[in-house]
């Protein structure tokens, strides 16, 4: 009797072992989410992507208010010098500012008494301007910096999706093999003196196996929760599909959009310029630095035309300003390097993730033709329930592993189209949907 109750709970445990890939997701209670709706998450509520808004407004703003009028006010209420009380008195300044060196500024004075306030305007027109002095180009590429901190937000939103995805799948299939045996040591305790050792301490480190993808499970849902801005209580399936691309894999292909976007390039070549022009006003200044200034105000008005040479001799500063463009064309060269091989290797990386794609796709073509071989050999007698639901999670594990190998293949072309300057948050769903 007892050895029949054993048999009908080996038969029990063995029907589980089928359901285990369909009652995983709703035995969890898990939220199903798209990269889409991920993103839309991400961009409207998150915090993290508020902040950063938010400071890009405003460091925007403060750049700005550099190039608007200056309106400053000065004043002392009261001040006492060796026992005698100064009158009230201030002032009101205002800059404006017209050109590079050109300024407009104007002066309102005023002095308070206890039977009226006096005022001394004054205005003027100023102008220093040096002939010969090159300004650096420190203009911020606020759009540049804005899409490159946008596009790091949804690399990261799918990055998350993938390993959240990965770490259920895993789950999914450790959870079967951890059934199954549980269904062979059941099986083995029917057989008098069956050693059950092996089996047992499997089973024990199954179990554990489990534990720690639990523990990791817990883990990337809460930073998934916090990159979507929520409180934690929602845990969440990922839903994505990568859709199949055939894609230009040339240097020539990308390297216009690689370089218009890279501001590693655009400093690059500032630099150079900037060291070309140094280099040719010292040789029509001869080394002088000459400097016009003029000032225009109420009563008066003046010009004038001043120069200065430092005793340095200029042989030698000419060299330095040879060797500043020399170090800027080299640095031209090796930034250029450095891009390309930056694109070669992400291009190199597509390459290879395609083809671990086409070789999981074959693996799996094999592995479908393997299980049904082994499902006509169980309907024969030839395996038993074991073997089978061996063949049955090497199946499933098959096709998680190509599921999984499109996964990398679409974060690496992501990643291609971000090191180019893509619009990843307009253009992810070429890749992913």
């Amino acid at each position: 009797m007892r050895n029949k109750f054993r048999r009908f709970k080996v038969l029990v445990s063995f029907l589980c072992i089928f359901a285990v890939f369909i009652q995983m997701g709703s035995a969890q209670k898990l939220k199903t989410i798209t990269m889409e709706e991920a993103l839309q998450q991400v961009f409207e509520e998150s915090l993290s992507h508020n902040l950063l808004r938010r400071e890009h407004d405003l460091t925007k703003k403060q750049y700005g208010l550099n190039k608007q009028p200056n309106l400053n006010l000065t004043a002392t209420p009261m001040e006492n010098i060796n026992g005698d009380w100064k009158t009230p008195r201030g002032s009101l300044d205002l800059s404006i500012p017209l050109a590079r060196g050109l300024d407009l500024s104007g002066i309102l004075s005023f002095e308070a008494s206890r039977k009226r306030i006096d005022t001394k305007p004054s205005a003027s027109l100023s102008l220093n301007y040096s002939l010969f002095k090159v300004e650096e180009d420190n203009t911020p590429l606020w759009d540049r910096e804005l899409l490159t901190q946008e596009n790091a937000l949804v690399l990261q939103t799918f990055s998350l999706l993938v390993n959240l995805r990965e770490t259920l799948d895993r789950q999914l299939v450790e959870k079967a093999e951890y059934e199954l045996l549980k269904l062979k040591l059941d099986a083995a305790l029917l057989i008098p003196d069956f050693d059950t050792a092996d089996l047992k301490r499997q089973f024990k480190a199954k179990n554990t196996e489990l534990e720690d993808i639990e523990a990791n499970l817990a883990k990337q849902q809460r930073e998934l929760a916090m990159l979507l801005g929520i409180d934690g209580s929602v845990n969440y399936n990922p839903h994505l599909n990568v859709n199949d691309l055939e894609l230009v894999l040339t240097l020539e292909e990308y390297k216009d959009e690689l370089f218009t976007f890279s501001s590693k390039w655009q400093r690059a070549n500032s630099d150079l310029e900037t060291a070309h022009k140094k280099l040719r006003n010292h040789r029509l200044s001869l080394g002088w630095d000459v400097v016009a200034n003029g000032e225009v105000n109420l009563d008066e008005w003046k010009v004038g035309l001043f120069a200065s040479k430092p005793l340095y001799p200029q042989r030698v500063i000419g060299e330095e300003l040879e060797l500043l463009v020399d170090k800027n064309e080299l640095g031209l060269v090796e930034t250029k390097n450095s891009l390309e091989d930056s694109l070669q290797n992400a291009l190199r990386t597509i390459e290879s993730e395609k083809h671990n794609l086409e070789t999981q796709r074959e693996l799996l073509d094999e592995v479908k033709e393997d299980y049904s071989l082994a499902e006509r050999k169980f309907k024969a007698g030839l395996i038993n329930d074991f073997q089978l639901s061996e063949a049955k999670i090497m199946l499933k594990r098959a096709e998680l592993k190509y599921e999984h190998s499109k996964f990398a293949y679409g974060q690496s072309i992501l990643s291609l189209w971000n090191l180019v300057g893509r619009n990843l948050r307009l253009s992810f769903v070429e890749v992913v949907n």
